[in-house]
């Protein structure tokens, strides 16, 4: 079947329900819609603060299908499950429609310059460049301070100066602290076992 609407949406293991999805006829391409009704899901700061609409941060969200804890888990349930709701650990933006944007995992964000970002807005721009297959973006050291390497997969063998291009690519379309300050052409991403890009292998390299 063709020309059918695709309707994204959100839910977890730990709230037992999709808890933000968009509705037939009102969706938003791109996002996972607003929250369904019966749960309420805000955009909280590192320490717990609630954040504004177009201010990035950590989606929470209360329901009365919400887990307790992890069974036979209590240190890892202690994060997630906080006073009745759950800390997704994902890292969303809430529009003023009341549509989350996803926009990575919480405990993936890098501080740069002290400003967290984080690491799949800057994916996202550089797969926008016609000679960028694939890519990730880890943190490294350097003297002390924590910056953001990209590892890329090319179309074509990377010619002279393509480093530079992917910079100047990504710095005039994102805020100059996202631009990556090291860039590595590498054949293939590794994966884990779930097909997922394996962060902390692109760490030790």
């Amino acid at each position: 079947m063709f020309g059918g609407e695709v309707l994204e949406g959100i839910g977890s293991s730990e709230m037992y329900h999709i808890y933000i999805s968009n509705r037939p006829g009102s969706s938003k391409i791109g996002s996972v819609g607003p929250a369904v009704p019966g749960y309420d899901a805000t955009i909280r700061d590192l320490e717990g603060k609630e954040l504004p609409d177009d201010q990035a941060g950590e989606l929470w969200v209360e329901g009365d299908s919400a887990a307790v804890m992890y069974w036979r888990s209590r240190q890892s349930s202690k994060r997630p499950f906080y006073g009745g709701r759950v800390r997704t650990g994902d890292y969303f933006v809430r529009d003023a429609d009341g549509y989350f944007w996803f926009h990575g995992r919480a405990d993936h964000l890098m501080k740069v310059g002290g400003i967290w970002v984080a690491p799949d807005q800057i994916e996202n721009c550089l797969l926008e460049h016609p000679l960028v297959t694939q890519v990730a973006v880890v943190p490294y050291d350097d003297q002390g301070l924590k910056l953001p390497r990209a590892y890329v997969v090319a179309r074509e063998d990377p010619h002279e100066g393509l480093a530079e291009e992917l910079k100047d690519f990504v710095r005039s379309k994102l805020s100059p602290h996202k631009v990556p300050r090291d860039e590595r052409f590498v054949d293939d991403l590794p994966k884990t076992g779930s097909g997922k890009i394996d962060r902390r292998s692109l760490a030790d390299l």
